[in-house]
C-alpha cells in the first residue's frame, strides 16, 4: 500500500475517533485534579500533596516545596537561598551536623541520589527517597523535612565550612555560558532584580565570602513560611498512614507571623527594542538571539489547555521548518531554534537564537531564523503540518494512560511540584488524554496562524550578537535590530512543501530461516541465530505496558584499524549515515512519515530505539532501510564538516578538552583514541562516495548482535526480525588487531599540567593501575571504591570546604588489555591543589590501614540491594545484560555474579584489595589543569580571511 495513502487515512481516521468527544470540551470549565490526589491544607497554612503509588515497591517520594529562591534575595546577599538549601543538611533541631547524611546512608539512601536539594530563581526544594517498608525510616525522612521547614540551626562554624564548598561550586560553574548569561541579562533586562548576581542562583564571590548568620535567620524566618511550602509525598503506603504522619510531625510547625509575602518580579514592559553586542575570547562561533518577554498566563480551564497546546505547536513547527533548512544544500546556520523558557513561575520568555555556520555569516544566519518566525506570524502553517504534530500529541497522551499503572513515584512527585509552583491543577493521565483528543481536532490553521502572531509579536523585545573576540569591531550595536527590520519589510513567500509517498516494497522479504534457537533460563531470555549469522536476543517483561527497547551491537565499530587509514573516517561515516536519512528520504522528512507513531529508531554501527508493540514491524522495515539504503548526502556531509571545525575551534579554549587530551594520550598513547586533529582543514578530504565505501566495507549488518527487550510477543517479534533482519548480507565477524587489544599503562610517576581557559578554577584527577573486571579482588575492590567515594566527600568537601565535588572509581575496558585503571579526582581553588591532594592520600592511608566498619559495609550493602531491586525491574537494565554477550568477553550473567560477591565481601577482603591497589603506587599519573598563565588574545583563523565581508 502505498504509504502517502496509509498516512492520509491515519489523519482520518485521528480525526474521526476525536470528533465524538470534541462537544465535551468546554472552553470555561475548570480543569479538574486528579482525584487519586489527597490534597489538604494544614491549620499552619502548609499545602499537602499525598498519593498511593506502587511503583517502586516500597518505596516513597518526599518532596519539601518552598516558594523561595534567588529572585527574593536582597541586594548585597545574593546567592543566599541556595547557600540556605545547603545548610540544611550541616545542624537541624534534630539532626547535628553530618548526622543527617549518615543516618540516610545507613538506611540505604545514597546522598546526592536518593537525599538531595535544588533551589532556582522563584522556588527550592528538597528531595528524598526512602525505603518505607519500615515506618521508623520514613518517620525520620519527615522529621528531615519538618527540619528543612522550621528547624536550620545556622551554625556560625557551619556556615564558614560550607562556605568554601558554595564558593568551589561557584567557581566550578564559571565559564563561558555563565559569562553570556550575565551578559545577555544586561541587554533584555537591564537595571532589574534580573541583572544581577541573583540570575546565576549561586551569587558571587563577594556577596557569598560576606553573608552572615544574621542574614541566613532575616531570610529564613521571611521566606520559609508553612503558608508558603508544600508537602508531597508519593509512595508504596495508604494515604490515611501518610496523614497520620503528617498529623504527627508536619502540622506541629507553627503558623507564621504576620501574612505572607508573595512578591513578583516580572521583566518590566518595554516599547524600545533592547540591543547588544556580547564578544568573548572563548566564543567559537558567532551566533544572534531575538527575544520578547510576557507575563505567563495560568493554566485552570479547558480554555488555557488549548492556549498552552496551540503555543507548543508554534515552537515545534517553526524548528521543523529550521531542521528543514539545516538539510539544504545551503544551510544558513550550523544550530537554530526557538523556545520557551519559563524563568519564573510568571514569566514566559519566547526565544529565538542561530548559531553561524560560516564566520562572517551572522545577518544571514540570524535573518534566516527571524524569516521563519514572521512567515509564520503572517501566513500561519499547513492543515496537513498541524495535524502530523497533533497526531504526535495523541499518541504520547495516550501511552501514558497506557502505562499509567507503571508510572514511577517520582514522576507523579514532579507534576505536583509543577502544580504547587505554577497554581495550576494536575489532572489525572485519563483525563489528560481525553482533554487533548477533544482539543486536537478542533484546531484550525487560522487558530496556530493568530497564536504565531501573539507568541511573536514585537513587544518587550530584545536582539543581539553573541561573537567571538575577533568579530567585535565588525559590527554596531543596533546591526541585530537593523538586520529584524530588514526582514520584517520583506516580500516573504508563504511555505510550501512536497507530500510524501513511499509505496511498500517488503513483501516481497522472505522470512530468513532459523539455525539455532535456545533458551537461556537464568536470565529468562530466548537466544536466535539465522542463517546470515545475525543473533537475536529476546527477554518478555511486564515492567511497562507497551515499552520495547531495541539495541544491537556490533564487535566491530570500525575505527580499529584507523591508526593505518585516514583517522576520523568511521566517525564521520557514522555521523553522515544518522544525518543522511535513506536515499529516498531525508531525516525530517522520515520524522513526517513517523508522525504519530510509536516507535524511533537511531541507525550507527550499533542500532538503537524503541517501539511499541503495535508499531513493532515498522521499527523493523526501517532498520532494514537504514541497513540497505543508508543516504550518504553531500549537503549533511558538508554540514558535519562545519560543526567540526566549529567544535576544533572551541577545543583550542576548552579547559575540558585539554584535560581529556592530555589524559589520552598519556594513559594508553599509540591507539586510535590518542590521535587528536587540530587542523580545521582536515576533514575537507572526506567525501560522501568515500564515506559509502567505507561503510560497505565495515559494516556488516549479519555480524550484529540484537537485542529487543519489553512486553513482547516473542514468536511474533522473531518472525519481523527473519524477515526484515534474517535476509540481510551476511559477512564474516572482523577480529580485532591484536596491536590494537592491549594498553600499557606508563612506569613510574608521570604529572603533567595543562594551562588553558580564562577561569581562576583547576581540575585535578589522579590515576593508577587497576585489576580487570574478572580479577579475583574486583568484587572487594568496588567496595572499598564506593566506601572511600563517601570518606573522600567527608574529608576534601565537608570537613576542609575544599571542593564541590571529590570521587574515586575503577574503570576497566572490557576489549582492550591493560586499559585497567583507578582514577581519582575534584576541582579546586588552583592555590589549595597540594593541600587535598595530600588530603586524599592521607584518606587513603588512613583506610588502608584500618579498612571499613561495620556500620560503613552495612550501608553500602542496603544501597546496593536497593538498587539492584530497581535494576531487575527496567527493560534497560536486561538489554544491557543481553547486549554483548555474543562478542563481548563477559560471560552471561556475570552482573549476577559481581553482585553477589560484593554483598558478600568481607571487612577482611576488602581491606586487602586496598592495600593491593591503593597503596601509593610505584606507577602513578597526575593531571592538573590551571587557567591559562597568560591569557591568549583571539584572532580571525587563517581560513576565515578569505571569507565574504560581513552580511553578505
Amino acid at each position: 500500500m502505498n504509504r502517502k495513502y496509509l498516512i492520509g487515512i491515519f489523519i482520518l481516521l485521528f480525526v474521526a475517533s476525536c470528533g465524538a468527544a470534541r462537544a465535551d470540551y468546554k472552553p470555561d470549565r475548570s480543569l479538574k485534579w486528579d482525584p487519586a490526589i489527597k490534597r489538604e491544607t494544614l491549620g499552619n497554612g502548609m499545602r499537602i500533596f499525598l498519593r498511593e503509588n506502587h511503583r517502586p515497591e516500597k518505596r516513597v517520594e518526599l518532596r519539601l516545596v518552598v516558594k523561595a529562591g534567588s529572585l527574593y534575595e536582597e541586594d548585597g546577599t545574593e546567592g543566599i537561598a541556595h547557600f540556605l538549601e545547603h545548610m540544611a543538611f550541616n545542624g537541624t533541631k534534630h539532626f547535628k551536623a553530618g548526622e543527617l547524611e549518615k543516618y540516610f546512608e545507613s538506611v540505604g539512601v545514597s546522598y546526592g541520589g536518593d537525599n538531595n536539594a535544588y533551589t532556582s530563581h522563584d522556588r527550592t526544594v528538597y528531595m528524598l527517597t526512602l525505603p518505607c517498608d519500615d515506618l521508623e525510616v520514613v518517620r525520620k525522612g519527615l522529621t528531615a523535612m519538618s527540619d528543612y521547614a522550621n528547624g536550620m540551626l545556622f551554625q556560625p562554624d557551619e556556615i564558614d565550612l560550607e562556605r568554601g564548598v558554595i564558593l568551589e561550586e561557584l567557581r566550578l560553574n564559571q565559564g563561558l555560558y555563565m559569562r553570556v548569561s550575565r551578559e545577555l541579562a544586561k541587554i533584555a533586562a537591564p537595571g532589574t532584580r534580573w541583572d544581577s548576581p541573583r540570575l546565576t542562583i549561586v551569587g558571587s564571590q563577594e556577596t557569598v565570602k560576606k553573608i552572615s548568620r544574621d542574614d541566613f535567620l532575616k531570610f529564613y524566618k521571611r521566606w520559609y513560611r508553612p503558608d508558603r511550602m508544600a508537602l508531597i509525598i508519593v509512595g508504596d503506603m495508604p494515604v490515611a498512614q501518610m496523614q497520620k504522619l503528617v498529623k504527627e510531625i508536619i502540622e506541629p510547625i507553627p503558623v507564621a507571623q504576620g501574612k505572607p509575602e508573595f512578591p513578583e518580579y516580572p521583566l518590566p514592559d518595554h516599547k524600545d527594542v533592547y540591543t547588544g553586542i556580547i564578544a568573548d575570547r572563548e566564543m567559537p562561533v558567532g551566533g544572534g538571539a531575538i527575544a520578547m518577554s510576557s507575563r505567563r498566563k495560568p493554566t485552570r480551564v479547558e480554555s488555557d489547555t488549548r492556549r498552552d497546546t496551540l503555543e507548543s505547536l508554534v515552537y515545534r513547527l517553526i524548528n521543523r521548518r529550521l531542521s528543514e533548512l539545516k538539510e539544504t544544500n545551503d544551510p544558513p546556520f550550523l544550530d537554530a531554534g526557538v523556545w520557551s523558557y519559563f524563568l519564573a513561575s510568571w514569566i514566559d520568555l519566547r526565544y529565538g537564537f542561530a548559531a553561524t555556520l560560516k564566520m562572517k555569516q551572522e545577518k544571514r544566519a540570524m535573518q534566516a531564523v527571524i524569516r521563519e518566525i514572521e512567515r509564520a506570524r503572517r501566513f500561519g502553517f499547513l492543515d496537513t503540518e498541524i495535524k502530523e504534530e497533533l497526531l504526535d500529541d495523541v499518541e504520547r497522551a495516550r501511552r501514558e494512560v497506557k502505562e499509567k499503572d507503571k508510572t514511577f513515584s517520582d514522576s507523579f512527585a514532579s507534576r505536583y511540584v509543577a502544580a504547587f509552583i505554577n497554581d495550576t491543577p494536575t489532572l489525572s493521565i485519563e483525563d489528560d488524554y481525553k482533554l487533548i483528543r477533544d482539543i486536537a481536532p478542533a484546531i484550525k490553521p487560522d487558530d496556530v496562524k493568530k497564536t504565531a502572531a501573539e507568541m511573536f509579536a514585537p513587544v518587550n523585545m530584545s536582539v543581539g550578537l553573541t561573537l567571538p573576540d575577533w568579530q567585535k569591531k565588525m559590527y554596531k550595536k543596533n546591526d541585530a535590530l537593523d538586520w529584524y527590520n530588514e526582514v520584517v519589510a520583506e516580500d516573504i513567500k508563504p511555505y510550501t512543501r512536497t507530500e510524501l509517498a513511499k509505496g511498500d516494497d517488503y513483501a516481497k522479504l522472505k522470512p530468513a530461516k532459523i539455525v539455532e534457537r535456545n533458551d537461556l533460563p537464568r536470565v529468562g531470555a530466548t537466544r536466535v541465530k539465522f542463517e546470515n549469522g545475525l543473533t537475536l536476543y529476546l527477554k518478555k517483561t511486564d515492567f511497562q505496558e507497551d515499552e520495547i527497547l531495541i539495541e544491537s551491537y556490533n564487535p566491530y565499530r570500525g575505527s580499529w584499524d584507523e591508526t593505518w587509514r585516514t583517522f576520523g573516517e568511521t566517525g564521520f561515516m557514522q555521523n553522515l549515515w544518522g544525518a543522511g536519512g535513506t536515499k529516498e528520504f531525508r531525516n525530517t522528512e522520515i520524522e513526517r512519515l513517523q508522525k504519530g507513531k510509536g516507535f524511533s529508531i537511531t541507525p550507527g554501527m550499533s542500532f538503537s530505539g524503541w517501539s511499541i508493540k503495535r508499531d513493532l514491524e515498522e521499527a523493523f522495515q526501517w532498520m532494514y532501510d537504514y541497513m540497505t539504503q543508508p543516504g550518504f548526502r553531500d549537503e549533511a556531509l558538508a554540514m558535519i564538516k562545519d560543526g567540526k571545525k566549529t567544535e576544533l575551534r572551541n577545543n583550542k579554549i576548552d579547559q575540558d578538552y585539554a584535560f581529556d587530551r592530555a589524559e589520552s594520550e598519556i594513559i594508553c598513547p599509540g591507539r586510535p583514541s590518542s590521535i587528536f586533529i587540530d587542523d580545521e582543514n582536515y576533514y575537507d578530504r572526506f567525501t560522501s562516495q568515500q564515506l559509502a565505501d567505507w561503510w560497505k566495507q565495515v559494516f556488516h549488518p549479519a555480524s550484529l548482535q540484537f537485542v529487543i527487550v519489553g512486553n513482547i510477543d516473542i514468536d511474533k517479534t522473531i518472525e519481523f526480525a527473519a524477515r526484515y533482519l534474517g535476509n540481510l548480507p551476511s559477512g564474516d565477524t572482523p577480529k580485532i588487531p591484536e596491536l590494537l587489544s592491549t594498553c600499557t599503562f606508563p612506569t613510574g610517576y608521570t604529572r603533567r599540567e595543562v594551562y588553558r581557559g580564562v577561569e581562576n578554577k583547576t581540575r585535578v584527577e589522579m590515576y593508577r593501575p587497576g585489576p580487570r573486571w574478572d580479577a579475583e579482588e574486583a568484587p572487594a575492590l568496588k567496595m572499598a571504591l564506593r566506601i572511600l567515594s563517601i570518606r573522600l566527600k567527608d574529608k576534601i568537601r565537608e570537613a576542609l570546604g575544599g571542593t564541590y565535588y571529590a570521587y574515586i572509581y575503577s574503570f576497566s575496558n572490557m576489549w582492550i588489555k591493560g586499559s585497567d585503571f583507578i582514577s581519582s579526582g575534584f576541582a579546586t581553588d588552583p592555590d589549595r591543589v597540594e593541600e587535598l591532594i595530600k588530603a586524599e592520600r592521607e584518606v587513603n592511608a588512613k583506610f588502608i590501614a584500618e579498612g571499613p566498619t561495620e556500620k560503613e559495609l552495612s550501608s553500602e550493602r542496603l544501597v546496593l540491594r536497593k538498587d539492584w531491586e530497581e535494576y531487575l525491574k527496567e527493560n534497560t537494565f536486561w538489554s544491557g545484560v543481553l547486549e554483548t554477550v555474543e562478542y563481548g568477553p563477559k560471560p552471561l550473567g556475570w552482573e549476577f555474579d559481581m553482585h553477589d560477591k560484593m554483598l558478600a565481601v568481607t571487612p577482611e577482603q576488602i581491606t586487602a584489595a586496598a592495600k593491593k591497589w591503593l597503596s601509593e603506587p610505584t606507577d602513578k599519573i597526575e593531571i592538573i589543569a590551571f587557567k591559562e598563565r597568560k591569557p591568549i588574545e583571539q584572532t580571525e583563523p587563517a581560513a576565515e580571511k578569505a571569507e565574504q565581508p560581513a552580511g553578505k
